[in-house]
C-alpha cells in the first residue's frame, strides 16, 4: 500500500490531467552519462499530491457524501483516466469499488483546504455500477477479509492458550484441597 501511494504521488503530481502548471525545477547533471534529471522540490501553488485525494470523500449535486476516493486508474503515459470509488460498506469493510472517468468529475478543494470530488450520480446509481475488478490483484477488500481471518485464528489460539494457563494456575492454587494458602497477618 505504501508502493502504491507513493508511486501514485508522483504519478499525479505530473499528470497534466490533473494540474496545468509548470513545476519549480532543479536540474542536475549526471556526469557519469550526461543525462539531465529534474528534481521538483514540492508541488506548486495549484498542484496537489495524490494522496489529498485518496480517502477524498465524494459528494454529488445535491452535497450528499456517496462514497470517496480509493484509487486511481492511469493510462500508459501516466495521465489518469479514472477515480476508483468507494461506496457503501462501514469504515472501509464490504465497500464495493466502482471507476467512474476522470471527466466525469469535478475535484475541488474547499475554504477549509479539504478535498472534494463532485460526482452527478446518486449513491443508488453508484451501487448498480459494475464492480470494477483487477485481474490477478487482490482487492483491499479481499487483503481486509485475509488479514481478519488471521487476527482471528491469533485470537482463538491465544484464547485457548490463556484458558489452559488459567485452569493449570487455579489448579496449583487449590491442589488437593490440603494446601490452602495461609491467612494474610495481621499487623
Amino acid at each position: 500500500m505504501r508502493g502504491f501511494l507513493l508511486t501514485a504521488s508522483a504519478i499525479v503530481a505530473l499528470s497534466p490531467a490533473f494540474f496545468a502548471a509548470p513545476a519549480m525545477t532543479q536540474t542536475a547533471t549526471d556526469t557519469a552519462n550526461s543525462s539531465t534529471l529534474e528534481f521538483i522540490s514540492g508541488p506548486s501553488a495549484d498542484e496537489v499530491r495524490a494522496s489529498r485525494w485518496i480517502g477524498a470523500p465524494v459528494k454529488n449535486n445535491a452535497d450528499e457524501k456517496i462514497g470517496d476516493v480509493n484509487d486511481l486508474v492511469l493510462s500508459p503515459s501516466g495521465q489518469v483516466q479514472a477515480l476508483v470509488l468507494g461506496v457503501g460498506g462501514f469504515v472501509g469493510l464490504a465497500e464495493k469499488y466502482v471507476a467512474v472517468k476522470l471527466a466525469d468529475t469535478e475535484l475541488r478543494k474547499e475554504k477549509d483546504g479539504s478535498h472534494i470530488v463532485i460526482v452527478d450520480t446518486t449513491k443508488e446509481a453508484l451501487q448498480a455500477a459494475p464492480e470494477f475488478k483487477v485481474a490477478g490483484e487482490k482487492t483491499m477488500r479481499d487483503r481486509l477479509d485475509e488479514a481478519s481471518k488471521a487476527v482471528k485464528s491469533g485470537y482463538e489460539t491465544v484464547k485457548e492458550k490463556a484458558k489452559e494457563g488459567y485452569e493449570k494456575a487455579k489448579e496449583a492454587m487449590q491442589g488437593d484441597g490440603s494446601k490452602q494458602p495461609a491467612p494474610a497477618e495481621k499487623q
